[in-house]
């Protein structure tokens, strides 16, 4: 009954193109769990395209628990988060993405990749990449290199380093011509997000993502130290 209870149609209107991508909606879900069958019904609900959470080369666990608690700030209910990307490992992905009916919704999909060292980037990048030009050439797909999550020991590492992030960017665009986000944090004063812009803006289709979590301390959201594993997650 998935089809009958999920399936709503997308008004007209609301066709947006970005970066040679037709996205049906400009809603889309970012990095969201890698359990396919679930962003396959937040798809058929109406979002017009989706990211799949950020994956890594080898399987991880994550953070220990408490990793994600519900909180309210400034009136409004939140989530602080410090699952500390767990996931499958970018091997287990291109399997699991062989028969998958996420390609059927014909929406675009989004790969986040994270590492700790630009090689990491470019070892799952290269996993991806080969698996996406050979199964499924022609299907309208886009990466998002993630420099800045704030729940694992160096998933932030690259945001320090302007200089690195554009040489791995060139070495990306030099392997495809598919759009290449770089998901930078909220958490970066203007200066350096300006820093990245000016950086990036010469390489052909490129974006940049402003929309990560900001890190809270548990005390700063009314939590006890202890809540998270880390003393802290993304809100």
């Amino acid at each position: 009954l998935g089809s009958l209870c999920f399936d709503f149609p997308i008004p007209e209107g609301l066709e947006t193109s970005f970066c040679g991508l037709t996205f049906p909606s400009p809603l889309i879900l970012s990095s969201f769990k890698d359990d396919e069958d679930i962003i396959n019904i937040w798809l058929k609900m109406g979002l017009g395209g989706a990211i799949l959470k950020t994956i890594m080369v080898e399987p991880r666990d994550g953070n220990a628990r408490p990793r994600i608690q519900q909180v309210e700030v400034n009136g409004q209910p939140a989530i602080l988060n410090a699952m500390g990307l767990p996931g499958k490992g970018v091997f287990a992905l291109v399997q699991s993405l062989e028969d998958d009916s996420l390609w059927k919704n014909k929406k675009p999909i989004g790969f986040s990749i994270g590492g700790g060292q630009v090689r990491e980037y470019e070892e799952a990048f290269g996993v991806l990449n080969e698996f996406l030009e050979e199964k499924r050439s022609g299907y309208p797909y886009f990466f998002e290199i993630n420099i800045s999550c704030p729940n694992t020991d160096h998933g932030k590492a690259l945001s320090q380093d302007p200089q690195a992030v554009k040489q791995l960017a060139w070495k990306l665009r030099q392997r495809t011509e598919v759009p290449i986000g770089i998901k930078l944090s909220p958490d970066q004063p203007n200066d350096s997000l300006q820093e990245f812009a000016r950086l990036l803006s010469g390489i052909p289709n490129i974006f940049l993502t402003l929309g990560n979590t900001q890190f809270r301390r548990c005390e700063e959201v009314g939590l006890p130290a202890n809540a998270l594993s880390r003393g802290g997650g993304g809100l």
